[in-house]
């Protein structure tokens, strides 16, 4: 069998905790996962913060220890409650509120990347929802200032 000569800057790795991770016995401890990925082969993993950035800032310098002792890149994938392409002005609010929030969480887990969705269309034009996302992005970006952390917008794949 010819082995793949892969670039060490390519990771391979995992979105969440995935299943054959929280069935065994030590999943109950979820900082655990570090060294589990390593075991199987993998080196990098997604941290879903689904409902929003809620680990606390011990628990994130915890992760980060583990994860540089067994090599495995941190990334994050933003909560879904963030919709900078809202028409409703309060809930863009919030969402910049969250994604604040979660630029403290990542840079605290040493992550790099963060990956969002932009909202749903909310029956406007394409291209109606598409400007009011950057914006609102564009005034994110200013209020958040210089960063080495990415932001990597995802499509719903639909």
């Amino acid at each position: 069998m010819t082995r793949l000569a892969i670039p060490p800057d390519i990771r391979f790795g995992v979105g969440g905790f995935p299943l054959a991770f929280t069935e065994r016995p030590e999943a109950k401890d979820r900082g655990a996962v570090f060294a589990w990925l390593r075991s199987v082969g993998l080196d990098a993993i997604e941290l879903q913060m689904t409902y929003g950035p809620r680990m606390t800032a011990e628990q994130g310098r915890r992760y980060r220890a583990l994860a540089i002792a067994d090599d495995i890149k941190l990334s994050i994938h933003g909560s879904y409650y963030i919709v900078l392409a809202s028409p409703d002005p309060a809930k863009v609010l919030r969402s910049v509120d969250t994604l604040l929030r979660t630029y403290e969480q990542a840079d605290i887990l040493g992550a790099r990347e963060i990956v969002l969705h932009p909202g749903s269309l909310y029956g406007a034009p394409e291209a109606d929802v598409s400007r009011r996302f950057a914006e609102n992005l564009e005034r994110f970006m200013a209020q958040l200032g210089k960063t080495d952390i990415s932001l990597m917008i995802e499509t719903a794949g639909k």
